[in-house]
């Protein structure tokens, strides 16, 4: 495979990311910061096919953007190939994390708030018996519906999301890093990669401190994302057409 599919790979995380980025500032103009179990089940409810969008968008960005780093591997390593084996390393890390967060949110998520009402109004009709039964349904669905929102502090799915964050931000850096180095295109790409980093760390830290500008710093961390993919296609492009690389 040459260069030339990895400036088509490019253009589609770019575009992806361009809709992931519009989906977030919408359902955060839409539903607002979220803190607790009932405001972000609520806000799950509320936005519906945007919600489900969102994740799938991000989704398919990532799966692009983890095919990409292929790119940055095979365009880096000759001249560094310590930096370019650990950016590429921590890439598929990087998406399988994100596959198991989407299947969180899509999958389990949506499938417990849409199952509360499980035992059916035979059993809930049954004088004491049911409405007991019913109580316990719904504290147990609260209970797992807090553990798996990504958007609630302190969760499983929420810790897990950092971590992922962090496994990205090494990868980044390190094809950043190298990038700088070969200047041109490549190097404004890497800069703009390590900013990307850094904004996301920002706003993981804001969410960690419950901030409500915790959105606002994953969409600048996007933004800074979709510039770097901006210099990163010219650069697969002048690379395909001289040859200078071959995959």
């Amino acid at each position: 495979m040459s260069l030339r599919a990895y400036v088509v790979i490019a253009g589609i995380t770019l575009i992806l990311t361009v809709i992931w980025v519009v989906l977030l500032v919408a359902a955060e103009w839409i539903t607002g910061p979220s803190m607790t179990v009932e405001e972000a089940a609520g806000m799950v409810e509320q936005l519906g096919m945007l919600y489900n969008g969102l994740y799938l968008t991000g989704m398919a960005a990532t799966i692009f953007a983890t095919i990409l780093l292929g790119g940055l591997y095979l365009s880096c390593r000759a001249r560094y190939p310590g930096l370019s084996v650990t950016g590429l390393l921590f890439g598929p890390v990087y998406c399988a994390l994100t596959l198991i967060v989407v299947a969180f949110q899509l999958g389990i998520v949506n499938l417990l708030l849409s199952g509360q009402d499980v035992i059916g109004p035979e059993i809930a009709s049954i004088p004491l018996v049911g409405p007991a039964i019913q109580e316990a349904v719904t504290n147990a669905t609260r209970g797992l519906v807090g553990t798996s929102l990504q958007q609630l502090q302190g969760s499983s799915v929420w810790a897990l999301n950092g971590f992922r964050y962090a496994v990205l931000g090494i990868s980044a850096v390190a094809f950043g890093i190298a990038l700088i180095r070969r200047g041109g295109y490549a190097s404004v790409a890497g800069i703009f990669l390590i900013l990307n980093t850094v904004a996301a760390i920002i706003a993981l830290a804001m969410f960690a401190a419950g901030s409500d500008l915790f959105t606002w710093g994953a969409v600048a961390a996007g933004i800074l994302f979709i510039v770097a993919l901006v210099f990163l296609l010219p650069m697969f492009y002048r690379e395909a057409e001289t040859g200078s690389r071959e995959v």
